[in-house]
């Protein structure tokens, strides 16, 4: 079955190996070309050399990338003076409690938003015949303003986060869907543990003063 997103897929454009020569799951690819996004430039090197690593790699690098790439979006913020109406993670820990936040943020956003916002539209787009920079770009903007209800600056924040996610997903499709749909969500998985974890050493902090 051929998903949106594989046009032009045949069956001998699959591949049974992943980035690192690992196993594939054997499902339809859109092309045997991997994607470039950003070539040309120092980030687009980097991108296309982690084709090469093996999952552990790759997650733990994609989630550290999100992380520097973070940094410029929060100095911004702050210069726009955008930060005081934002919802922290320690705000939704003392709302929610650490159980249903937990649930919410480790199990729940990382598995849909995944379906959402990286698969759905950079699989419509691709249908489309749009390229995958523009695809990443409109899977980054539809992930950011999902958090637009906790401020502009978090909005900001996530536009990074949201690019690293679609590559995540564009890196890996051509190769694997399961793949493709698993590495963003443990990318993602990994950024709200810390971010749990920061919140939870915030409130203990607050707690214990």
């Amino acid at each position: 079955m051929t998903l949106p997103g594989d046009r032009g897929a045949t069956e001998d454009a699959e591949s049974d190996t992943g980035p690192g020569g690992e196993p594939g799951d054997g499902s339809p690819t859109r092309d045997a070309t991997p994607v470039r996004l950003a070539p040309g430039t120092a980030l687009g090197d980097y991108l296309d050399r982690t084709r090469s690593y093996g999952v552990a790699r790759f997650v733990l690098e994609m989630s550290a990338l999100a992380l520097l790439l973070r940094m410029p979006a929060v100095v911004l913020a702050v210069q726009l003076g955008v930060t005081e109406d934002a919802t922290t993670a320690d705000q939704l820990l003392g709302e929610l409690g650490l159980m249903w936040l937990a649930l919410l943020a480790l199990v729940f956003a990382p598995i849909v938003e995944t379906l959402l916002f990286q698969w759905a539209p950079i699989a419509f787009i691709r249908s489309l015949g749009g390229g995958p920079t523009f695809a990443a770009l409109a899977s980054a903007m539809l992930f950011a303003l999902l958090h637009f209800q906790s401020g502009i600056a978090a909005v900001l924040v996530h536009v990074p986060t949201g690019l690293v996610l679609a590559w995540c997903f564009l890196a890996w499709r051509h190769r694997s869907l399961r793949k493709a749909l698993l590495l963003p969500t443990a990318v993602h998985f990994l950024l709200n543990l810390l971010a749990l974890g920061a919140a939870g050493l915030s409130l203990r902090g607050v707690g214990s003063a």
